[in-house]
């Protein structure tokens, strides 16, 4: 029971009273207009509490529906929840696989880059061959070389008892002798990781340097003017070329010329083609060979003049003799100068395809190769 009942109930047990009271009274004398009315008005009430009963059932009715459509809502909410919930934990799931499978991944592709890299450090080991000899250029060179004609360079060249590995092959017999073995390839993998070479002072650029002096002292060992220029090229890698600061005065003084290996064939194209193009009928190398046989013969001739002739005239035969026999020597030295076929008639067309030199061919005369078309 609510309080709207209460009231109610009270109220009619008030006017219940009322009415008893004025019923005793009644016995005694006629009730009034007013309790009449009241008591009509007591019946609208209890009219209306009966109305207001009625829609209160119907309000309990209505909300046990609402009740219940709540829980059922309640419920689904609940199930969803849960679908929802179970859903969500499925993917974070597979997420997680996948970010599993994704690290594996990441694993495997950076054991598959150590793996390259270390199969790249194998590939280079024997492409530059042993730490003592290093044959990097000997590989980089090789290829180029086996583009220029057949007899231009000669391979493991053999110079003072010593092997180079490769010499340009001049028109006049001589050779050019070019190395490019370089005996440091983890100072090459030192230069690549960002060491700065153009910075004063820094170990990296002394042990180029240190290694370089070696490098050119080396290379000078090849060099014999009786069979060789007396300069010759050393080709270095090009990291190890643009670091090097004194290394060229160095080589200068030794008659070596350091090349970077992307500057080698060209230099030796341009100088081949240079040298065909000054290449006169007497050569400088014999000439000069020439010139100091002249001289000894005329320094012999002189001090048999002083010695000899002025002892005595027993003795004039015997530098009469030797004076013959110098003479002679010089007559055949001038023989020989006379006797250099002419270079200019070396075409045109031959120097500009850079014709092949036959170094084994027959001599012509002035102990020099010829020219084979």
């Amino acid at each position: 029971m609510n309080v709207m009942d209460l009231v109610l109930l009270g109220v009619a047990l008030g006017a219940v009273g009322l009415a008893l009271g004025l019923l005793a009274r009644g016995r005694r004398s006629t009730p009034p207009d007013s309790l009449l009315r009241s008591l009509a008005d007591l019946g609208g009430v209890r009219a209306q509490m009966d109305a207001l009963t009625a829609q209160q059932v119907g309000l309990t009715q209505t909300l046990g529906g609402l009740q219940t459509a709540l829980q059922g809502v309640e419920t689904r909410i609940v199930q969803s929840s849960a679908g929802v919930q179970e859903t969500l934990g499925r993917q974070v799931q597979e997420a997680r696989v996948a970010v599993e499978r994704l690290k594996a991944d990441a694993m495997a592709r950076q054991r598959l880059e150590e793996e390259i890299q270390a199969s790249s450090r194998r590939i280079e080991t024997v492409l530059l061959g042993s730490r003592t000899r290093g044959a990097a250029g000997e590989n980089i060179l090789h290829d180029a070389f086996k583009q220029f004609p057949p007899g231009m360079i000669d391979l493991n060249f053999r110079v003072n008892g010593k092997v180079v590995e490769y010499a340009l092959v001049l028109a006049n017999g001589k050779r050019l002798p070019i190395d490019s073995k370089w005996p440091l390839p983890e100072l090459l993998d030192r230069l690549a990781q960002g060491d700065d070479p153009d910075e004063a002072g820094t170990a990296i650029s002394d042990e180029v340097e240190r290694v370089l002096k070696n490098k050119i002292r080396e290379v000078r060992q090849y060099i014999d003017p009786s069979v060789t220029l007396p300069w010759a090229i050393a080709a270095v890698p090009d990291p190890v070329f643009q670091a090097c600061r004194r290394a060229h005065i160095e080589a200068h003084r030794e008659g070596v010329v350091l090349m970077p290996y992307s500057m080698a064939v060209p230099f030796i194209l341009a100088l081949f083609r240079l040298h065909l193009q000054n290449l006169r009928t007497v050569d400088i190398e014999n000439l000069e060979g020439y010139l100091q046989q002249i001289e000894d013969g005329i320094t012999t001739l002189d001090r048999s003049l002083e010695n000899s002739i002025s002892r005595g005239s027993t003795m004039i035969q015997n530098a009469y003799t030797d004076s013959k026999r110098t003479l002679g020597q010089m007559r055949g030295a001038v023989a020989a100068l006379r006797s250099v076929p002419d270079a200019s008639l070396v075409g045109e067309h031959d120097q500009a395809d850079l014709l092949p030199i036959q170094a084994d061919g027959p001599d012509n005369g002035a102990g020099r190769p010829r020219l084979v078309s």
